[in-house]
């Protein structure tokens, strides 16, 4: 009896699966290990609070890297200067007896130019932290309404 024989056709397609598979199992990993985030601070607000809203990040354990940008969308006529803006990344607390903890921050002000060509950057690395649930505070650090309207994004990172 003759051994089977394979068309070229089914032996690339073979292939071709089989390192579709062996890359979607590499990229999970990394995938479950960054969470994105938004926001939208209007220009008559101080605060945006992730826990509040429900932005809850679950992150593994590792280093933390907390990273984005924002920028003016919106001023108001006579606006002042604007307010410096503090990122503050939360692990959640699971109760009394184990309150909400600070794991890192990071101030910026923004610039007064509207527009996403004159966004703010910043990476932080917050340091090694246990897996949990994490969240985002943004607070505007000197006024609750300073006339700036802010929009940004980033992701938070455990490689």
């Amino acid at each position: 009896m003759k051994p089977p024989k394979y068309s070229p056709i089914k032996v690339r397609i073979t292939t071709a699966l089989l390192l579709v598979l062996i890359a979607l199992i590499v990229a999970v990993p990394v995938l479950a290990n960054s969470s994105s985030w938004s926001f939208f601070l209007p220009d008559n607000a101080y605060a945006v609070d992730g826990k509040a809203n429900g932005r809850i990040h679950t992150m593994t354990a590792g280093t933390l890297t907390f990273s984005g940008s924002f920028y003016v969308s919106r001023v108001i006529p006579a606006a002042g200067n604007p307010s410096p803006v503090k990122f503050t990344v939360y692990k959640l607390g699971s109760g009394l007896f184990d309150p909400d903890r600070v794991i890192c921050s990071t101030t910026i002000t923004p610039s007064k130019m509207v527009g996403s060509a004159y966004a703010k950057s910043f990476s932080k690395n917050c340091g090694t932290i246990a897996a949990g649930k994490y969240y985002i505070y943004i607070l505007r650090t000197l006024s609750a309404a300073d006339g700036y309207e802010l929009v940004g994004s980033g992701t938070l990172r455990t490689p």
